[in-house]
């Protein structure tokens, strides 16, 4: 399983329609294979910045949905409610005795 955190720093005059994205999109991701749970938050700090968080089977699954036709035209429409780039991370778990 990995995790995947991606802030998305939306123009204030923007951040409605980057929100509709969301909603629309989710749908699409949610149904995409080894997709477990798709949340969406902003941060506390600047709370024009929204953060999602997937959780993923794998890493393959992941990027073949990045590689998706769906993610090539939908990421343009992201980019465009944008007011710096995208940052995002991919976490995995600790798979260790105790921790």
């Amino acid at each position: 399983m990995i995790v995947r955190l991606v802030f998305l720093p939306a123009k204030p005059e923007a951040f409605d329609r980057l929100a509709e994205l969301y909603e629309e999109g989710s749908k699409v991701v949610r149904a995409q294979k080894g997709m477990r749970k798709l949340e969406l938050f902003h941060d506390k700090e600047d709370p024009y910045t929204l953060v999602t968080i997937s959780h993923w089977d794998s890493d393959e699954d992941l990027q073949a949905y990045r590689h998706s036709q769906f993610f090539k035209e939908f990421w343009p429409k992201v980019r465009e409610t944008l007011r710096s780039r995208a940052t995002a991370q991919t976490l995995v778990p600790i798979e260790r005795e105790g921790i």
